[in-house]
C-alpha cells in the first residue's frame, strides 16, 4: 500500500531507471520476472472476480485519476484475497498519456487522489506530513 517510506524509495528507484542503472533495470527485470503476491498492481490491468469486485466495493470514487487502484487492491486483501503479479500476461500500457496531454489538469487530480488517499488511510500524521510536503513543493 501507499506509504511516505515506500513512495520515497519507489521515487528514488524510478530515478535510477529512468537514468539507466543497471542494478535498478536488473532489480526491475528479476521483480517483474516472477508470479509474485503484492499489495497491489496497476489499473491498466487488473482482473478481479465480479463477486470479489463488488464485496470490495467497486473504485472509490473520490479517486479520479490515480491511487484508485491501490486503494481497489487493498479493499480485496481486506476480504482476505491475495493479489497476484504474473509476468504471463503481456499489456501494454502507454503509460504517462494523460499527464502528457494534460500535464497540469493531471498533476492536481494526482494531488488530489493522494491527499484523498492519504485522508482515507492515514488520516492524522501522515496526511499532514503529505500537505507540509506539498507545501513547500508549491503545489498545495
Amino acid at each position: 500500500m501507499i506509504h511516505p517510506r515506500h513512495e520515497f524509495n519507489r521515487k528514488m528507484t524510478l530515478r535510477w531507471i529512468d537514468k539507466g542503472s543497471e542494478g535498478a533495470l536488473a532489480w526491475l527485470r528479476n521483480e517483474t520476472s516472477r508470479e509474485a503476491f503484492v499489495d497491489w498492481v496497476t489499473g491498466a490491468c487488473l482482473l478481479v472476480r465480479r463477486r470479489d469486485a463488488e464485496s470490495a466495493g467497486l473504485l472509490d470514487e473520490r479517486f479520479f485519476l490515480y491511487t484508485e487502484d491501490v486503494d481497489f487492491c487493498h479493499s480485496i486483501r481486506m476480504l482476505g484475497r491475495k493479489i497476484l503479479f504474473t509476468p504471463v500476461a503481456t499489456v501494454t500500457h502507454l503509460r504517462g498519456r494523460s499527464r502528457a496531454s494534460h500535464p497540469a489538469a493531471s498533476q492536481a487530480m494526482y494531488r488530489a487522489s493522494h491527499d484523498a488517499f492519504y485522508a482515507k488511510h492515514y488520516p492524522t500524521v501522515y496526511r499532514r506530513l503529505l500537505r507540509l510536503y506539498l507545501r513547500l513543493k508549491g503545489e498545495r
